[in-house]
């Protein structure tokens, strides 16, 4: 049942996502070959130096209208879907608050992966290929030549700041929803009462990890150990503990808004 939630809620986004995501790819494209290559001086009216400014105005524009859309969108998916006239409808399907949940925010996840790598891959289309081509050749030669990582640890690295990326953007998405269930537990003003609790959180897990920071700095003990790290652990280690531990403390905070908000749901849901 969660597969057939989730194609649900994945063509619903893919319907309006589809169309955003072609537009940012082929403007991408046709700033790459006008972008530097049309002649400013053309006569009286610049009439290259305009189309270029056009062009490269609304691909940003673009981009920035991708970003928001996905944020808003995934926004109204969980809240409309579950706490609003349509929340009836989908908690009388044989399915536990978890599986709508869950299915909620896979798909989420999914349209911020792929609007990310849309972004980032229309930004290297725009960019001079053999230009960007050549950059990361040089960097990728002097991480090699000077011993710092090798290819097999780039790879490594590469691949847990995947799921760094991954895990963060899940947490994010998390927090909105847990925000959106405590707002929920309020009889009035339940959509500004979730921007307050959105912000409460985040107030509490800054407080938190500013105290942790603190406790390590006055302490002795604890602060020897991170310098011994620090002085006995190569660049790789760090880096890979670094990673690891993002990795876990955003995995926490995703499993613990993942429970608020199915717990909520579950026990508190008024759909008045």
């Amino acid at each position: 049942m969660l597969g057939k939630l989730l194609k649900y809620d994945l063509r619903s986004m893919l319907k309006t996502f589809l169309l955003v995501w072609g537009a940012a790819l082929v403007l991408a494209f046709v700033n790459h070959f006008t972008l530097g290559r049309l002649d400013i001086d053309t006569g009286f009216l610049p009439i290259a130096s305009i189309l270029k400014a056009v062009s490269l105005f609304v691909y940003i524009a673009i981009l920035v209208a991708m970003t928001v859309l996905t944020w808003i969108f995934v926004i109204q998916r969980f809240y409309n879907g579950l706490l609003k006239d349509e929340g009836y409808l989908m908690f009388t399907l044989p399915v536990k608050p978890w599986q709508l949940v869950t299915a909620k925010g896979i798909a989420a996840v999914a349209v911020n992966v792929v609007s990310g790598l849309v972004a980032v891959g229309s930004v290297l289309i725009v960019a001079p290929w053999d230009k960007v081509a050549e950059a990361m050749r040089n960097v990728f030669a002097f991480l090699r030549d000077n011993g710092i990582f090798s290819g097999g640890q780039l790879a490594v690295l590469f691949a847990e700041a995947a799921l760094l990326f991954l895990f963060t953007t899940a947490r994010s998405i998390y927090q909105v929803y847990a925000a959106i269930a405590l707002g929920h537990l309020f009889r009035k003003h339940r959509v500004g009462m979730a921007f307050v609790m959105y912000l409460v959180i985040n107030t509490v897990l800054s407080t938190a990890g500013s105290l942790i920071l603190s406790t390590v700095a006055v302490s002795d003990a604890l602060w020897g150990t991170v310098s011994s790290l620090l002085e006995k652990w190569s660049a790789f280690g760090l880096l890979n503990l670094a990673l690891w531990f993002y990795i876990v403390v955003s995995a926490i905070h995703l499993a613990a808004f993942h429970v608020v908000t199915e717990r909520i749901l579950a026990k508190k849901l008024n759909l008045e």
